[in-house]
């Protein structure tokens, strides 16, 4: 079985006004958010083998946030096609680099990581898919983290609704 936990970005700061998108920093809110999602990862034992980045400033320091409860040989792989890619460049570096991985961690932005998750699994609606799809396919807000799982072995066999989702936590949530 293979786990593939999708996390957007935590809040950036829109405080600099000669910031590039690119270079926008995480807000006190978001370094918060980052915290609350890196102790609840903890506390449910999530170790991804790999790590796929944004390069984006405000992904980098959410990431920095959750690393000291990642394993220590987890690979991480920063890939400019995760910023300013769609789904289908978030799910072609899934494939090109899930290799071996049991458990790939991808920090991203929207809309590429909300519309990857909900067509990965196949869409909302909580009579086929329970609350937590439809929730998500509402609203992917930032520091969220969605975990579908895929009855295969291979990450290359990845397609539109071959994974169900798990679950979906919000930082209000915890």
């Amino acid at each position: 079985m293979l786990n593939l936990y999708l996390l957007r970005h935590a809040k950036s700061s829109w405080s600099g006004l000669f910031v590039a998108d690119f270079d926008r920093p995480l807000s006190g809110r978001g370094r918060r958010a980052a915290r609350l999602m890196a102790d609840h990862m903890a506390e449910k034992g999530i170790s991804p083998d790999l790590v796929l980045c944004s390069p984006a400033r405000r992904t980098r320091q959410t990431l920095d946030a959750l690393s000291k409860g990642l394993p220590q040989g987890a690979r991480t792989l920063f890939e400019t096609d995760l910023y300013g890619g769609g789904a289908g460049d978030y799910l072609a570096l899934i494939k090109q680099h899930g290799g071996s991985a049991g458990a790939i961690l991808l920090i991203g932005h929207n809309p590429a990581i909300e519309q990857l998750a909900t067509l990965l699994v196949g869409g909302g609606g909580e009579a086929a898919h329970g609350p937590s799809a439809t929730a998500m396919a509402e609203k992917f807000p930032t520091a969220a983290l969605a975990h579908i799982v895929f009855e295969g072995a291979d990450w290359s066999d990845l397609a539109p609704g071959s994974g169900r989702l798990v679950s979906f936590i919000k930082p209000s949530d915890l």
